[in-house]
């Protein structure tokens, strides 16, 4: 047998999962990505779900594409619940479809 380290012994050797989950992202919240992007495009209808992606991609090229799917869904959800984010008048499209708008509070 071999003999333990004295953090090993004592169970405080840390796992290398351990290290790398407490990394942050080196770009902003989906949210703040979104509304930036919303403001970028500045245009009266809104800026659709799809410009809205290509901006953040081209914009912040260490987002991973695939995951952003998920997170752009979550971050409009929240952003329309807020209040942060608005459909435009006309609009009756339901989820991460459709146009969206920055709210004049935000």
């Amino acid at each position: 047998l071999l003999p333990l380290a004295a953090s090993e012994a004592a169970g405080t050797a840390q796992l290398p999962g351990l290290l790398a989950r407490g990394r942050r992202p080196p770009h902003p919240p989906t949210l703040h990505m979104v509304i930036e992007a919303l403001r970028a495009q500045d245009q009266k209808k809104g800026a659709s779900v799809v410009a809205i992606k290509r901006f953040i991609l081209a914009k912040y090229p260490s987002v991973d594409p695939v995951r952003l799917k998920y997170l752009l869904k979550q971050a409009l959800s929240k952003g329309l619940s807020r209040g942060d984010l608005v459909r435009p008048h006309n609009s009756s499209a339901m989820g991460a479809t459709g146009r969206f708008k920055v709210s004049w509070g935000c």
